[in-house]
């Protein structure tokens, strides 16, 4: 067996206002299933984000998630003490906190109306191997469908995933093997530049013969696009993810992000980092300066994105991927809804675009009615 490649994570405070986050993220917490009357509670007792005692982000969150196992209420308790160790882990409460998340969320699987494992494997990486937590979801315990690897970025963890999991699952009709990215959650290595090794060896010890696609949220999204770059993978989503198309000056992050990225990284002088440092930063993860961009074998790709992201606009990904399209003589921009896509197909690359195409407009509301109609009882409503 390879030696365990153990680089350990360091993690420190930074500065954030907890009515910051609040007003940024309610809509995100409230799509976890947390209610809103939750949430107003939270924040009117909240002061403080580091506090591990009365009025402190991770002490408040932690007292809702008790009172609902008190009730036996096990998904909505996990998904609080997952806002507890929002919107990463620096303190022992938020470590007991996501402790406490993943207990809960075992005994919620019971109910879940799909196959549910938790399994560990040592994926390979750089030198030796690493161990890497996977969420693994099935329309039924004996398939052998398609997989799809599901990653959130560097604040939202596997178990924030669960809807979009078990719709592509019940829904989509594929295996799902949802986990941390690199660098955040039960990862024990640090986010680097090659982390994508980590996706390839997940896909590769699970795919079982089966075609094999990722899907990425937020920053998990730069490695969606890049691994349809490199052609890892048979299709590929980028829910909103960066490629480094454009400079970004990361000491500048709204909401505390300049403390989260640094955080994943391991590396708390992204905080006061010198320009000579950001870039070599920047290199990273910019697929273009990699020479991905120019690559005319890849995987197909659905790009697509929230219109207000700060981050990672729609308008400069838009662009990149144009330039992209242009430079293999691809005149067509995709501008349709995405389609439902079987499980015994891959989505069809767009003509001469090496297999890339962008989502420019909000889904249909015939679209949206029938994605409605067709999800399984319960994925809408709050348990």
């Amino acid at each position: 067996m390879a030696e365990r490649v153990n680089l350990t994570r360091r993690t420190f405070r930074f500065q954030v206002e907890p009515s910051d986050l609040f007003r940024e993220r309610r809509r995100q917490m409230r799509s976890w299933g947390i209610p809103s009357s939750t949430l107003t509670r939270v924040e009117a007792a909240v002061d403080d984000m580091w506090r591990e005692g009365p009025r402190g982000w991770a002490y408040e969150w932690r007292r809702e998630g008790e009172a609902a196992e008190r009730r036996g209420r096990w998904h909505r308790a996990a998904m609080c003490h997952g806002a507890a160790k929002f919107p990463c882990i620096v303190t022992a409460l938020q470590e007991r906190c996501y402790a406490s998340q993943l207990e809960c969320y075992a005994k919620a699987a019971s109910a879940f109306p799909c196959s549910f494992q938790r399994l560990e494997l040592d994926v390979p990486y750089r030198d030796g191997s690493t161990r890497v937590p996977v969420h693994l979801f099935a329309p039924r315990a004996d398939s052998n469908l398609p997989l799809v690897c599901l990653s959130g970025g560097v604040d939202t963890l596997k178990v924030e995933l669960h809807r979009l999991a078990l719709t592509l699952a019940l829904v989509g009709r594929f295996r799902v093997a949802a986990i941390d990215m690199p660098g955040t959650g039960e990862s024990a290595i640090a986010l680097a530049g090659d982390a994508h090794r980590i996706y390839e060896g997940v896909l590769a010890e699970l795919h079982h013969g089966a075609k094999r696609g990722v899907w990425g949220v937020s920053f998990g999204g730069h490695w969606a696009a890049k691994l349809a770059c490199l052609a890892s993978v048979d299709a590929a989503v980028d829910m909103g993810g960066p490629i480094g198309a454009r400079t970004l000056d990361y000491t500048r992050l709204p909401n505390g992000m300049t403390g989260i990225i640094a955080n994943a990284l391991s590396d708390e002088r992204l905080l006061t980092a010198a320009s000579s440092e950001l870039a070599e930063l920047e290199a990273q993860f910019s697929l273009p300066k990699q020479g991905l961009m120019e690559a005319r074998t890849s995987s197909p790709l659905l790009v697509f994105n929230g219109a207000r992201d700060r981050t990672s606009p729609s308008r400069t990904r838009r662009r990149s991927w144009a330039g992209r399209r242009a430079a293999f003589g691809c005149s067509r921009t995709e501008t349709t809804a995405p389609r439902t896509i079987s499980s015994g197909s891959s989505p069809p690359p767009s003509p001469g675009c090496a297999g890339s195409c962008t989502l420019t407009r909000r889904p249909t509301a015939g679209w949206q009615r029938r994605r409605r109609g067709s999800c399984p009882d319960g994925l809408h409503r709050e348990e």
